[in-house]
């Protein structure tokens, strides 16, 4: 780590309530217009709902209906 460079040299990881982004969840949305079963990964956005990335879509889900299946370590698993 440079002093020049002291901020870049920083990994900044997102993490609220539990969560962090890069997560992959499964969420189980009972009402909504997403109502369903949904497996994705998460993006965090320090406010009451979090972006949910699946393979078909990305829309906004409440950390309530959210389950971790993996932690976020770097890889990506399918």
């Amino acid at each position: 780590m440079s002093g020049i460079n002291f901020f870049r040299d920083w990994e900044v990881i997102k993490y609220f309530q539990g969560f962090t982004t890069g997560d992959s969840v499964k969420a189980h949305i009972p009402t909504s217009k997403f109502a369903g079963i949904y497996t994705g990964r998460i993006a965090i956005k320090f406010r009451p709902s979090f972006v949910l990335h699946t393979l078909e879509q990305n829309f906004d889900v409440h950390p309530k209906y959210l389950k971790t299946i993996h932690k976020a370590d770097g890889y990506e698993y399918k």
